[in-house]
């Protein structure tokens, strides 16, 4: 969000549209009461940057926690395909995952089968417009991510840090 548009509820209209639009579409096609996960990609928290905290601090009130460790989660390379190539290879951006799972904001893990999930969603709509070597590396962290389902990660508060 640009600075002059922060704090005018825009960010909060973006965060509460995706869950309504996951209830119209599951009511179009007859569910009632569909288990729904929605999922942010945040820049690590910056304790030094006020707007950091603010964003951080938003998404906690919106019902949003952050995957906890272990998990490492990155988001592929979005430079020109030129400039990838120039620079011997994709560079992933560390970010940190956060998810709403509406009507379970309360629960502290979550299933490694449905933080899989999560993250292979994200990676397959990213790999429509990237190139498949462009996304090896993200799929390659995908793959270390049990599909068991027996463990469970960590859901904290997205202020929360994960030694606490």
């Amino acid at each position: 969000m640009v600075p002059s548009w922060r704090r005018h509820g825009f960010s909060a209209l973006l965060r509460a549209l995706p869950l309504q639009t996951a209830r119209d579409c599951a009511a179009a096609v007859g569910l009632v009461n569909p288990r729904v996960t929605l999922a942010a990609e945040m820049e690590p928290r910056d304790p030094q940057r006020a707007e950091s905290i603010a964003r951080w601090s938003a998404y906690e009130r919106a019902g949003f926690r952050r995957v906890g460790s272990p998990l490492e989660y990155r988001q592929p390379d979005f430079r020109a395909f030129a400039a990838i190539d120039a620079s011997n290879g994709p560079r992933l951006l560390p970010l940190d995952l956060l998810v709403r799972r509406v009507g379970r904001e309360e629960e502290r893990t979550m299933p490694a089968r449905e933080v899989r999930q999560v993250v292979q969603c994200l990676y397959d709509m990213y790999a429509v417009g990237l190139r498949a070597e462009d996304m090896q590396p993200c799929f390659n962290l995908l793959a270390r991510i049990s599909e068991s389902g027996t463990e469970d990660y960590p859901l904290r508060r997205p202020t929360e840090d994960d030694n606490a």
